[in-house]
């Protein structure tokens, strides 16, 4: 059984624990001060982790945030969603997915916006199955 809520702050730590995990090259500081940021700027109610009932353990987490750089002052963006690898293809993600975006409408918010890596087709599946649209891409450079 899994159980859902919104993250606290005193949940933070744990998480970047959690992503260090599951993304090799995740710096724990950096990690932990953009969850800070974002938990800080966070939508209310809508940043939401994923439990074990079992074990006890945090198994996921989504993170949204206020974003007045896309659309509108009241669009949002989704900072991070991730998953303990073993509960990929579970449902897990899509139930997080889905939580987050009825608490930003319920909040108000008209826009969501996302990123993810072109090489990540489960994401990207999910993202496309939950009503995501390809609108636009992100250059980078390494320097």
């Amino acid at each position: 059984m899994l159980i859902f809520r919104p993250i606290r702050e005193d949940d933070l730590p744990k998480l970047t624990k959690l992503a260090a995990e599951i993304f090799n090259d995740t710096d724990p500081k950096h990690a932990l001060e953009v969850f800070s940021h974002t938990f800080n700027n966070s939508v209310l109610s809508s940043s939401i982790l994923a439990i074990d009932e079992e074990s006890d353990q945090i198994i996921g987490a989504i993170f949204a945030e206020h974003s007045i750089a896309f659309r509108s002052p009241n669009s949002a963006y989704i900072r991070s969603l991730f998953i303990q690898p073993k509960f990929h293809g579970k449902g897990v993600g899509q139930e997080l997915l889905s939580r987050c975006t009825k608490a930003l409408k319920a909040a108000k918010i008209a826009y969501v916006t996302l990123q993810v890596y072109p090489d990540n087709q489960p994401a990207i599946a999910l993202y496309e199955k939950e009503g995501f649209r390809l609108s636009r891409y992100v250059y980078s450079k390494e320097i």
